[in-house]
């Protein structure tokens, strides 16, 4: 749908007033306009388990399990957005260096390998869990045999990150 002027200059001003944390129903449409760069973390604990987080409820993904991650936002460096990512997992929780492994391309829909809040380049990092205590909720999985209740594209990046981690181990 083509914009009135007017209605384009309003957009204009509304979204350089928007500052983060925004609202959820302007974060996901802005999703929907422009494709996003995740940062998504592999993280591997001691026993070769990968550790998933559940979704919130207001979340798009509710009730789906995840790797940890988070949308990089405007201005904000890599090394930022994997702070923010990592404190997912709890402040006590202490983990090795994240390792640049791959980056994959996630189409918008809502079929199992699609992102439903829009198209997605994701950027994976890989890193070790080395103490702490994960927050409730959390979940430790055989990330050869991944739960049900999996975000689809985390199928694909899960493997990658593992395999990076055992070869460089």
């Amino acid at each position: 749908m083509a914009l009135t002027a007017e209605e384009c200059e309003r957009l204009v001003e509304l979204l350089a007033e928007v500052t983060w944390p925004m609202q959820l129903e302007v974060f996901n449409a802005l999703l929907k306009a422009a494709p996003s760069v995740a940062i998504e973390l592999v993280v591997l604990t001691e026993t070769g388990q990968v550790v998933l987080l559940p979704r919130p409820e207001k979340d798009l993904f509710a009730g789906k399990l995840h790797g940890p991650g988070t949308v990089l936002r405007g201005g904000e460096g890599e090394e930022d957005a994997i702070k923010r990512a990592r404190k997912e997992l709890g402040t006590d929780v202490r983990f090795s260096e994240p390792y640049f492994v791959d980056r994959i391309h996630v189409p918008m829909g809502d079929g199992p390998m699609e992102c439903v809040r829009g198209q997605e380049v994701g950027l994976i990092f890989a890193l070790r869990l080395l103490g702490g205590t994960l927050p409730d909720g959390a979940v430790l999985a055989d990330p050869e045999n991944l739960p049900p209740n999996i975000i689809g594209f985390h199928r694909q990046i899960i493997p990658r990150g593992v395999a990076w981690l055992r070869e460089h181990s």
